[in-house]
């Protein structure tokens, strides 16, 4: 028989067991997702010393281990346009910096952006063969695309070749049972501008609802949509309203930054604007959105070493093809400017920056054409091809390329637009 003493102390230890094993099984509850939009190849930081991959991997890193530490599952997420602007597509079918970057920091899954179809369907799947055969031991995030498929695989049944998508996953973490599918939306499927007869495009509410209930009927406790649709254009408050089920839509295609949560139909919508300088942070307990934040990529985040380095290599590489191109290094000085020349039109729907290129079509043209009667050679500049401004003081290389970066020549060197 045990004493009043002995009898306190256990029922003191089983009053702690019980309350342990409650807090474990909050806490099992819990999923933390992190994600990304709209990258744009952005793996080192800007001029300024902001955002990229390379500092991402820094805040991934510590949020992973917190996540870790309270005993929460963990995603990391990117919803689409991993590629396109900057030095580093040059390398796009060859080395595929972007897609081994994503692996090398973990990333769980992807959807399709249309600017990833920029060099083509065939050049896409090159970059997924070249990222996996330069790096065959790493862990590569899978691609999920649930109305957007390669026509050919569709229609002859063949195997999926490596870099074609998956409906959907289902991820399995600390008793968690999380859906993650990939959907591309109408406005992002309409300026893809090269293959599209070698893609097969399905409406994407009817293919989100199929894989809604699907999901569901496979037990995931919570859904996400990775959609390349828009977080205010439209497309993917339309998702939200039409296909319930969904807990989170991660958007990107318009580089909107949301720092809350638009929510309709009870579903979340977020999104972490372009180019690597913001990084969303969704977190899920018991079913509910418990918060929402952006985490900045700012110059006080430290980069990675072991990323930055690897990036650094890579830079290298496309440094030596663009010198040997054009005789230019990236960061050789092409220009000092007095002002500053944002990319943004003022109020009176002038743009300073978009009028000089122009205007530097029209002067190249001139020299192209010199029998041409002069003061009749107009320069246009589609203002979405402007990719980036331009900052006082030294402009070099790198920046005159990642202000047009887009297009390519008719031997398929990019940035031409």
């Amino acid at each position: 028989m045990m004493g009043r003493e002995t009898r306190i102390i256990f029922l003191f230890v089983c009053l702690m067991m019980v309350q342990v094993s409650c807090f474990a099984a909050e806490q099992g509850r819990k999923l933390v997702v992190l994600f990304t939009t709209d990258l744009h190849s952005q793996v080192l930081s800007h001029k300024d010393g902001t955002g990229g991959l390379v500092k991402i991997a820094t805040i991934v890193e510590q949020q992973r281990l917190q996540a870790q530490q309270e005993g929460a599952a963990f995603l990391l997420l990117d919803g689409g346009d991993i590629a396109m602007g900057s030095v580093f597509h040059t390398l796009f079918a060859a080395e595929a910096v972007e897609y081994r970057a994503l692996a090398r920091l973990g990333y769980d899954a992807i959807t399709y952006g249309n600017h990833d179809f920029d060099f083509g369907a065939e050049a896409l799947q090159k970059m997924f063969s070249s990222a996996h055969s330069k790096d065959s031991l790493l862990q590569f995030p899978k691609l999920l695309s649930s109305n957007l498929k390669f026509k050919k695989e569709q229609e002859s049944g063949s195997c999926p070749a490596t870099g074609s998508p998956q409906n959907y996953a289902l991820f399995n973490r600390n008793g968690l049972r999380i859906g993650v599918f990939g959907v591309m939306g109408e406005n992002s499927w309409n300026v893809i501008g090269k293959d599209r007869n070698s893609l097969m495009f399905e409406d994407p509410i009817e293919s989100s609802r199929k894989v809604v209930a699907e999901l569901k009927e496979m037990g995931a406790d919570y859904i996400i949509a990775l959609s390349h649709g828009g977080a205010l254009n439209g497309d993917d408050l339309r998702l939200a309203k039409k296909v319930g089920g969904t807990d989170l839509i991660i958007s990107a295609h318009d580089h909107q930054l949301l720092h809350n949560p638009i929510k309709v139909n009870g579903t979340h919508i977020g999104a972490a604007g372009a180019y690597g300088e913001w990084v969303g942070k969704a977190v899920f307990n018991e079913g509910r959105l418990e918060s929402y934040t952006l985490l900045e990529v700012g110059k006080d985040v430290a980069p990675h070493r072991q990323i930055k380095e690897w990036a650094d290599s890579m830079y290298c590489i496309a440094g030596r093809i663009i010198s040997d191109l054009s005789g230019t290094g990236l960061d050789d000085t092409l220009a000092v400017l007095e002002q500053d020349f944002p990319k943004q039109v003022d109020r009176d729907g002038r743009m300073p920056l978009g009028s000089n290129i122009a205007a530097s079509y029209a002067a190249a043209a001139g020299e192209l054409f010199p029998d041409f009667p002069k003061g009749k050679i107009v320069g246009v500049v589609p203002y979405g091809m402007v990719r980036k401004g331009l900052e006082k003081g030294a402009v070099t290389g790198r920046d005159a390329f990642e202000m047009l970066s887009l297009g390519e020549n008719e031997e398929g060197y990019s940035g031409w637009p």
